[in-house]
């Protein structure tokens, strides 16, 4: 959903129409606006690193400040230590994406976010679509992946490769690749139209063992709290999104119940993807961009959490006990 909204019974009526019309309050923030993703990109060039074997899971990188071998920004580096991949996106580590993305190079990185279904329209749509005033109601940015007007370059990859311009998108697209690593790596057009059917597009675009080392990373995102981990019993901050989800008000479900799996992002917005899977199967992907200059644990992952609880309220995910 956008907020604000309007009402459609009153929307055509004057002063109604120059006023909604000729604001951005028309356009559908989860389809047709393009925001920086953040860190949530994380997932996807993970998912994309390990798909194409050029990293190995086992082998880790270490986080330093000292260790940054590119002139000026991005600078935001957090000292993390020895990092993989699970610890990399658990921590959201800029200094492992960033050299990430220099095993990607700019072709190779364009290619498989492109892959991925960013950089272009996502929804399935009938096939009488473009004949029907539908095509104004959804809308959709492709977002961009290259700079406008300039080469791609390494000094761009390296903001890329943070979800950071010139790297835009839908929240629409995020939320897509939320449910494609809920799907063990298989991405399915989405579709807003429930009848007629509408022919979805499927193709999988990783291994099942490959998405669910994305996975490991993103519960430690939301599950796993300050405390010795591996066998070394190195001492790790809390996931990003832990505070959000876990104080004696906040806990949604058991984990044995419903497992729910994120990844924040902090841009000029607060970001925050997700996705809850039951035990049963039933598995729910939501992404939230906020327009305010917060972090995305403090505002945006808040309110995915309120929103999963009432999609529990509402029968689509088991009851919260």
């Amino acid at each position: 959903m956008s907020v604000p909204t309007f009402d459609l019974n009153t929307c055509w009526r004057n002063p109604y129409y120059r006023e909604i019309f000729g604001t951005s309050k028309y356009l559908s923030r989860a389809l047709g606006k393009p925001y920086q993703s953040g860190s949530t990109i994380k997932t996807t060039l993970l998912l994309g690193a390990l798909e194409r074997g050029l990293i190995d899971p086992d082998k880790t990188v270490f986080c330093s400040l000292d260790n940054k071998d590119w002139p000026g920004k991005p600078d935001h580096i957090h000292n993390h230590g020895q990092t993989g991949g699970r610890k990399a996106i658990k921590l959201s580590c800029n200094y492992f994406f960033i050299k990430l993305g220099e095993k990607y190079g700019p072709k190779g990185m364009t290619n498989w976010l492109k892959s991925c279904g960013f950089n272009r329209p996502v929804l399935a749509q009938p096939k009488d679509y473009n004949r029907n005033g539908e095509y104004w109601l959804f809308r959709e940015t492709s977002g961009h992946i290259s700079p406008q007007g300039a080469k791609m370059s390494d000094f761009y990859l390296r903001f890329i490769s943070i979800g950071l311009n010139p790297l835009n998108t839908s929240i629409l697209q995020i939320a897509d690749t939320m449910a494609t690593i809920a799907r063990d790596g298989l991405m399915v057009q989405p579709s807003m139209v429930q009848t007629p059917s509408v022919p979805q597009h499927k193709e999988r675009i990783a291994s099942a063992a490959n998405a669910k080392i994305v996975q490991a990373g993103m519960w430690a995102v939301v599950n796993e709290p300050d405390g010795p981990y591996g066998t070394n019993g190195v001492w790790e901050r809390a996931g990003t999104a832990y505070n959000a989800f876990y104080n004696d008000s906040n806990l949604l479900w058991d984990d044995s119940k419903v497992k729910v799996y994120g990844k924040t992002g902090t841009t000029d917005n607060s970001v925050f993807a997700c996705y809850a899977k039951a035990a049963d199967g039933c598995c729910l992907a939501v992404a939230v961009i906020v327009e305010v200059d917060a972090n995305g644990s403090e505002v945006a992952a808040p309110m995915a959490r309120d929103i999963l609880r009432i999609c529990s309220e509402q029968g689509h995910l088991p009851e919260i006990d």
